[in-house]
């Protein structure tokens, strides 16, 4: 069995750990990556069993209350969670939707009020981050001419969300400078399997940009967890690495790390 010749980096980590991972080969012309690995790594070891000549990669890292494990293995050319083979887009087009909410939300007798502009789509000046109680929706959208926003709102389902009269107007919205506004980004987003995933807007678990969750029944914690991070839209079809999370015990272990493409962005 030959050493593998790679390099473990890290970079920008926190006070707490949280760092970034990649791991370069050297080659004639300088060094590739050949893993990058995703956010919230405590700590990273090399494996006592090897794959194809190179040693295997453990990471551990997580979140508080969300441990989490990893083992990457060698499939020839680079460093694969072991067990899963990246998914390649076809090629078309992402289709980019301006949402503009429905008029017609029935009357209801809800009633509060937004204090921020949206963190979702935190680019519009119309979407704002409401309460109805104790819950909170973001983003919930202007309706013109009204006292009143659309909040839970699901393009792909017509019957879905309500119209919340406010009790006080709305906030200056926060406009964001155009040379800080990301050109690929999406308040909701449908992947190519017909996930649909949101951002997060409060604490970013493992580091990840966008979620979807399956509820486990009465818990309040998903089972499984699927996770995003980034989107690339380097092409006319934006892809983004999927990442899906299975509880095992009090930890979370990686099931697998795949590149998707993005059927729908609406922003």
């Amino acid at each position: 069995m030959s050493v593998s010749p790679e390099l473990l980096m890290g970079g920008g980590c926190g006070a707490s750990g949280n760092c970034p991972l990649h791991v370069l080969q050297e080659t004639a012309d300088g060094y590739r990556i050949v893993l990058d690995g995703i956010g919230a790594i405590q700590s990273v070891a090399m494996a006592k069993e090897s794959t194809r000549g190179f040693y295997n990669v453990i990471i551990h890292g997580g979140t508080v209350g969300m441990p989490m494990t990893i083992s990457y293995a060698w499939n020839s050319s680079k460093y694969e969670v072991a067990g899963s083979l990246g998914a390649q887009p076809q090629e078309s087009s992402t289709n980019v939707v301006h949402y503009m909410p429905p008029t017609n939300l029935p009357n209801t007798d809800r009633k509060g009020s937004c204090w921020e502009s949206s963190a979702a789509a935190s680019y519009r000046t119309d979407a704002w981050r409401c309460m109805d109680g104790n819950t909170i929706y973001d983003p919930c959208f202007s309706l013109p001419g009204k006292m009143a926003v659309a909040c839970d709102v699901i393009p792909t389902e017509r019957e879905k969300g309500f119209r919340l009269t406010l009790t006080k107007p709305l906030p200056k919205p926060f406009v964001v400078p155009q040379d800080r506004r990301a050109k690929y980004w999406g308040w909701l987003i449908e992947l190519d399997d017909g996930m649909s995933c949101s951002p997060f807007t409060g604490e970013r678990p493992f580091g990840a940009d966008y979620g979807c969750t399956s509820k486990t029944k009465g818990g309040n914690l998903p089972e499984n967890w699927t996770l995003l991070t980034g989107l690339d839209g380097h092409s006319t079809l934006w892809s983004t690495k999927k990442t899906i999370l299975v509880k095992s015990g009090s930890e979370w272990k990686v099931k697998s790390i795949n590149s998707v493409s993005v059927k729908t962005a609406w922003q």
